[in-house]
């Protein structure tokens, strides 16, 4: 076994956990929301409970039937089942960021961001945790058991209230309608930020 131990972000609200979508406000819209956050404290902190209770209409589906500060959307941080971690393969992981120029498949074939369905308690669209990320180890739309819930550390796929699968957006900003029967490997392939330069030669070798 390995004795490198790699930090992962559990579904509780303890932490600093801000998140992708916190980042994006001032390119929706809502810059006023963005600069109100209290960045030196956590998402949970009191300073930010006015960010948590507010709901942002862009990071909601009109379809979604949950609390209105869940998400109805989430970033993918690894093509596993698997906690949110630093050494997540997908494009939003933990404590990092990556040049769309180290991304192998290109962004236009990775996904960023794709449709979920909001479980029991989630901590709301600000939260760094299950509640705005999610992973491609589950089949689209396929329904957590109550025992996988109540595991802190399961993070849980993509799905929708639409019929048959759930959209996704790209890295380059394309929306795209995934069959719930997409092949399971090809869907996690599509997650993985790296998985070409795994199977790709190099092109340093020389003779």
């Amino acid at each position: 076994g390995s004795s490198t131990i790699d930090l992962s972000i559990t579904s509780q609200p303890e932490g600093y956990h801000h998140n992708w979508a916190t980042s994006l406000l001032p390119h929706v819209d809502q810059t006023g929301l963005f600069q109100s956050i209290d960045s030196s404290a956590s998402i949970y902190a009191e300073s930010n409970r006015l960010i948590r209770e507010t709901m942002v209409p862009v990071f909601r589906c009109p379809a979604d039937e949950s609390i209105p500060t869940n998400a109805s959307y989430a970033g993918l941080h690894h093509s596993n089942t698997s906690p949110i971690g630093a050494s997540n393969d997908g494009l939003l992981f933990l404590n990092a960021w990556v040049r769309s120029e180290e991304i192998a498949d290109g962004m236009s074939a990775t996904i960023l961001l794709g449709e979920k369905r909001s479980f029991a308690s989630e901590l709301g669209w600000c939260s760094g945790t299950r509640a705005t990320l999610r992973n491609a180890g589950h089949p689209i739309n396929s329904i957590p058991q109550e025992e996988q819930l109540s595991d802190l550390n399961f993070v849980g796929g993509l799905g929708s209230r639409h019929f048959g699968g759930a959209s996704v957006v790209k890295g380059d900003g394309a929306v795209t309608f995934l069959s719930e029967t997409i092949d399971q490997p090809l869907f996690q392939s599509m997650v993985k930020r790296n998985d070409r330069s795994e199977t790709m030669p190099t092109e340093t070798d020389s003779d």
